[in-house]
């Protein structure tokens, strides 16, 4: 069994996150169920999502990378979010 798990140290004090950073390259559907914990708690705190593509070429996505895209941004509706690329 996958289990998701969050350590957090003993004598931690929370804070609200502002921002929460998350790098795909959009060629797995499967990071929407990645996502729904996070989506969750997003939806909660109106914590801002900054979801990250880095290539080693260029910031074109393919056909595939695209529709996953768009799923992306269906499952995000009425969340705070943004889209940045990168390539090095």
């Amino acid at each position: 069994m996958k289990y998701k798990l969050l350590i957090i140290p003993e004598n931690a004090r929370y804070k609200v996150f502002d921002e929460v950073a998350f790098p795909t390259d959009f060629t797995l559907a499967s990071d929407i169920q990645t996502l729904a914990p996070i989506n969750t708690f997003l939806d909660k705190k109106r914590t801002a999502l900054r979801i990250l593509h880095i290539n080693k070429v260029t910031h074109h996505l393919n056909q595939q990378q695209e529709a996953n895209r768009a799923l992306l941004e269906d499952f995000l509706d009425g969340c705070d979010y943004s889209f940045h690329f990168l390539s090095n």
